[in-house]
């Protein structure tokens, strides 16, 4: 069983609402870290009826993932809902498809029917052999994804049959056989009744048992009145599709007789080869963006080795300039030191000068002092 991503609402933006959905609400949501494209179903989740059923479907998606299944990415509360985010189809479900094969030519129209159906059979072999019955296959609840692949989904009304071979009638009226209005029970015939009336539409762009009204459509689908075949689809198509449409459950073919089928399996092995052939394309195309991201990170080791080459070179001459203007201030101090030692030297040779200079007037004041000494000594 498939693990789900640890997830919350906060993680996307709500792009729009989608159509469908027989249990929920459905939106086209897109994933903020990553900008992919997903589609968030939204159901009940508060009463515990809500909550079983929410649950059942959620373990219905797990137990069923496959590569022919739409796969649940992940699955977190919402006040009162539970958010289901599975993978998105980009190119919509077969009621737009039908519509898309009317515009081909008829043998092309065919053609893709017959790869469609072998796909459809491939998903429904699945629940089959896990013992679950769909219970409202339609094209509504048939997808298509951007290769063309085809996926079924929308499990909410999904159920297992291990303990009986059959479940209660349920799902959209229209695509239900005529057992499930005469027992109110619906088996894994069912859901080949079911298929039997999508690929009809897919053929002619009409519903087999078409009339003016639903309960008219179910009248005829309980009388078996069917409108005309498609006459470029005669032959093996014709055979199959009618055959899934047998009023009688049991001569209708399983999900594993139809894909034995010689066309059905040409077609697998065709889709089987075309897939091969995108993943190896895919795989090409991986191998260069991985090449390329590994030339973007040498570049960018690249630019960070260059970039901390410079910052060491800037870190050198930033150091280099530091002690430079450090040199300056010792030699600007040192300048200074000897300015001030040469202002004391000069100020100290001009006082001994001044002193010099008393000294020898103080000499000549003597000598005179002496001379009129001797003068006056002469005198008297």
């Amino acid at each position: 069983m498939e693990s789900l991503e640890i997830d919350c609402f906060e993680n996307y933006q709500v792009m729009k609402k989608l159509k469908g959905g027989a249990m929920g609400k459905t939106f086209l949501v897109k994933k903020l870290i990553s900008a992919k494209l997903c589609v968030m179903k939204k159901v009940d989740y508060l009463e515990e009826e809500d909550k079983i059923r929410a649950d059942r479907e959620v373990e219905q998606m797990l137990h069923l993932a496959s590569p022919y299944t739409v796969r649940l990415i992940s699955k977190f509360p919402d006040r009162m809902e539970l958010c289901l985010i599975m993978e998105y189809c980009s190119q919509g479900d077969l009621r737009k498809v039908i519509a898309e094969l009317q515009q081909l030519p008829e043998e092309e129209r065919l053609m893709r029917v017959w790869e469609i159906l072998a796909q459809i059979f491939l998903a429904l072999d699945h629940l089959h052999s896990h013992e679950v019955i769909h219970r409202d296959v339609k094209p509504e609840n048939i997808f298509v994804m951007e290769d063309g692949s085809i996926k079924l989904g929308d499990f909410g009304l999904a159920k297992e049959i291990a303990s009986r071979n059959y479940a209660t009638a349920v799902g959209t009226k229209v695509y239900q056989a005529p057992e499930v209005y005469q027992q109110q029970q619906m088996t894994v015939e069912s859901d080949v009744f079911a298929v039997g009336e999508v690929i009809f539409e897919l053929l002619s762009g009409r519903h087999p048992f078409e009339s003016d009204s639903e309960q008219g459509m179910i009248n005829n689908i309980i009388q078996g009145k069917m409108i005309e075949f498609p006459s470029f689809a005669e032959g093996n198509m014709k055979q199959i599709v009618l055959a899934m449409m047998n009023p009688n459950p049991s001569r209708r073919p399983s999900a594993k007789a139809v894909l034995a089928h010689d066309i059905v399996r040409m077609y697998l092995r065709q889709h089987k080869s075309k897939i091969n052939e995108e993943g190896a394309g895919a795989g090409q195309f991986l191998e260069r963006i991985q090449l390329v991201e590994q030339e973007k990170e040498r570049e960018k080791l690249r630019a960070d080795s260059a970039e901390q080459r410079a910052d060491e070179e800037k870190r050198r001459s930033d150091q280099q300039k530091q002690r430079a203007d450090e040199a300056e201030e010792i030699s600007r101090v040192f300048q200074l030191e000897i300015e001030n030692k040469n202002d004391k030297i000069e100020r100290m040779q001009q006082r001994t000068q001044i002193i010099e200079q008393e000294k020898e007037r103080e000499k000549i004041r003597a000598d005179q002092e002496k001379i009129r000494a001797d003068q006056q000594e002469v005198i008297d």
